[in-house]
């Protein structure tokens, strides 16, 4: 816990107490969203700078795929320690210093000088972003209830999407405007400012917080899922309860327990596979349509957007399901995803018109995103507040394992197979088939309600 971060002792809430709710909860949540828009958009904005940055420094697909999976051995390599700094010292001061320095490293790519000064301000960029994810879905863990943590992490998610969507049109923009290094400038600003408004609106826990009264903090505490007069409850689902799995587990209430956990190793293989499909689109779709459609840069820039509104969709989508419909499981929207996907890479490539290949990938970011608030809502079920942070750690290093192998190994087949992007297409399609059985086989469904 930051030591700027007092606890302020609240009178308990009891049953029938008056007391109207106060709702700071939404503010944490829109305040969480919008770093997560600052966060993905500078991660996502390479992907449009790879055709300068191939003529400027003369480099091949592999080399120019290592630029962008580079941030992901940085970020892979201090998930777990940023799972153990969020969970000893909280998320104001640690977030905010974080904030500051991948705002930094953003605007040094735009100052590199070779290749390999792009790399590893890449790679620096990887470490500082690595706490935020973590202390932002902790967040959703600690100052939402259970029954809207679902609407939460769509949220989350969504405009996670919704910044790759924006990142590639803004980027064009500056790029046809400025230049390539004009792009990661301007990206660096908004996090500079943003640091400030997070230091000073946001705590750990509710109960630390000025702005959260007793009401709130019960609600926070008690509100559970419902579907009508059902509750979420194992066999609420009837036989499809049987085939997910549903069983009620052990809380995990140690490092240990979160390591030795099968079914949090499998929801981090499954994550693994789907972020291969993130960023192998967010990477080298601006190339496919630059090289293998011959688009302009602004109308590229438009397309490339398509996968990621349709994500934002499919985000808020797959939360609403979950909450409404679902109970809060997990496993039915990861395995939607996991087929849905691989029917969108066959479009992608059936595509015979710009109409066409519009639909196709708004329809495949739908179902590619679907899932993520069911990734990051698995291990709520079955952590406590201080075990969450390392649990989700686990999970977003076997991602970014994916993240990192895909845009260096897309690019390498690319060389491989003499520029043939139907390659790309195949090599995410089977991804995603591969998230399907994995979510179908080894993670069971953990129902602890």
């Amino acid at each position: 816990m930051d030591s700027s971060e007092k606890v302020v002792s609240r009178p308990r809430f009891e049953p029938g107490n008056s007391v109207q709710r106060s709702g700071y909860r939404w503010v944490v949540l829109l305040m969480v969203c919008l770093l997560h828009f600052i966060n993905f958009a500078d991660r996502a904005n390479i992907g449009v700078a790879i055709p300068s940055l191939r003529t400027e420094f003369h480099i091949s697909n592999f080399q120019l795929g290592q630029m962008a999976s580079v941030f992901f051995l940085g970020y892979f390599l201090v998930q777990i320690p940023a799972g153990w700094l969020v969970s000893k010292f909280g998320v104001r001061g640690l977030i905010t210093s974080t904030i500051i320095a991948f705002s930094a490293f953003t605007a040094l790519i735009g100052a590199s000088v070779s290749g390999a000064m792009v790399k590893w301000t890449r790679f620096g960029l990887g470490i500082c972003e690595a706490p935020t994810v973590v202390a932002t879905n902790g967040s959703i863990k600690t100052w939402f209830p259970v029954k809207e943590r679902g609407v939460a992490l769509g949220c989350l998610t969504g405009i996670t999407t919704l910044a790759v969507a924006m990142a590639p049109i803004a980027s064009s923009w500056i790029l046809k405007t400025w230049g390539w290094r004009y792009i990661f400038y301007f990206f660096a600003i908004p996090g500079i400012i943003f640091s400030v408004f997070w230091y000073f609106l946001i705590r750990r826990f509710p109960q630390e917080s000025p702005h959260v009264n007793a009401g709130e903090l019960e609600y926070i505490r008690t509100a559970v899922p419902t579907r009508g007069k059902k509750t979420a409850q194992i066999g609420a689902l009837g036989w499809f309860d049987k085939f997910l799995r549903a069983k009620k587990v052990a809380i995990l209430e140690s490092n240990a327990q979160i390591f030795a956990s099968k079914n949090i190793w499998g929801v981090a293989i499954t994550y693994l596979f789907i972020q291969i499909i993130f960023y192998g689109i967010a990477t080298w779709v601006p190339s496919y349509l630059l090289n293998a459609k011959h688009y302009s840069i602004m109308r590229m820039g438009w397309v490339e957007a398509t996968p990621w509104l349709g994500g934002v969709v499919g985000n808020f989508m797959g939360g609403w399901i979950n909450d409404k419909f679902l109970y809060g499981r997990c496993k039915p929207m990861m395995m939607v995803s996991g087929l849905g996907t691989v029917l969108g890479m066959w479009a992608i490539v059936a595509a015979n018109s710009p109409t066409g290949l519009g639909i196709a990938m708004f329809v495949t970011g739908i179902f590619a995103n679907c899932g993520w608030a069911s990734y990051f809502g698995f291990p709520m079920a079955f952590t406590t507040g201080k075990t969450y942070p390392v649990a989700i750690s686990v999970m977003i290093m076997g991602g970014n394992i994916g993240a990192f192998l895909s845009p260096m190994s897309l690019g390498w087949l690319l060389d491989r197979f003499k520029g043939d992007y139907n390659m790309i297409f195949l090599a995410m399609g089977t991804a995603a088939l591969l998230s399907f059985f994995c979510a179908m086989i080894i993670i069971d469904e953990p129902v602890n309600i």
